[in-house]
């Protein structure tokens, strides 16, 4: 008779904290960046450009926080993909924080040496580069997360369309939907466990076979041709934006739009 062996099952990666406290300050901090967001965009703060400066920080930092919140929650599930795409998030979601906060401080005060900085012609494509980052990231943390099941997928969709457009658009119900996303995501942090009815990973499944499976049977990367179908998205409306709303805001060739009477 053969010896039975148990199956290893795939066990949490080790980071500094242990895991469930970093995903329970994950989910803390996904709630307060929502409060956070709420308070200054209903105006119930104090105007002065200190606090201003402070109010618009603090939920960058909590949201970079829940960010890493999620990518531990579920990390033995997401694999090497999962973990570039935190990475890359976090990275490009820091780039853009700073641009902003360089912007809104150089706007407060007058700092010579930060307005040089801002016209730099170098500073476009350091936040054309931090965008795709923030994007890709996202893309690719959350096409894991709604492989590995222990999101509740509905969340995982808001923040990802949420958090990309926030990009795009200061839109009150963009913001809403990001919120939402954030909020329902967070309070899953908050217990701890998967939610109900999460397909669990077979035995035979390791971190690096877990990132394989965002592949579809073509052998091609989710994240990435998410990305590629988003940019020709925003293409398609850039194209039509003039016919439809009579209004552009440039053409590369710098000519006249030709005119179209029908």
């Amino acid at each position: 008779m053969q010896d039975y062996i148990e199956p290893i099952q795939p066990q949490p990666r080790q980071f500094f904290f242990p895991t469930p406290f970093m995903s329970r300050l994950g989910g803390i901090a996904g709630l307060l960046g929502v409060i956070l967001a709420f308070v200054e965009g209903s105006g119930l703060v104090d105007t002065s450009p200190g606090i201003k400066l402070v109010m618009q920080a603090l939920p960058n930092l909590v949201i970079l926080v829940w960010l890493v919140g999620v990518y531990v929650f579920q990390s033995h599930r997401l694999g090497r993909l999962g973990l570039i795409g935190m990475i890359t998030s976090v990275a490009g979601f820091a780039g853009i924080a700073l641009f902003n906060l360089l912007r809104a401080a150089a706007q407060a005060g007058s700092m010579p040496w930060m307005d040089s900085l801002l016209t730099s012609t170098a500073l476009p494509l350091f936040f054309t580069l931090m965008a795709v980052m923030f994007v890709w990231g996202i893309l690719a943390l959350g096409t894991t997360s709604l492989r590995a099941g222990m999101l509740p997928r509905g969340s995982v969709v808001l923040w990802m369309v949420g958090i990309m457009a926030l990009l795009l658009t200061n839109w009150a119900p963009v913001s809403l939907v990001a919120m939402l996303g954030i909020l329902w995501s967070s309070i899953v942090l908050l217990r701890g466990a998967p939610i109900a009815g999460a397909i669990p990973i077979p035995a035979s499944t390791s971190a690096v076979g877990a990132a394989k499976a965002v592949k579809s049977a073509a052998g091609r990367f989710v994240p990435l041709d998410a990305l590629r179908g988003l940019i020709m998205i925003l293409m398609a409306i850039d194209h039509a934006s003039f016919y439809i709303r009579r209004w552009h805001p440039f053409e590369t060739w710098d000519q006249p739009l030709p005119d179209y009477p029908s």
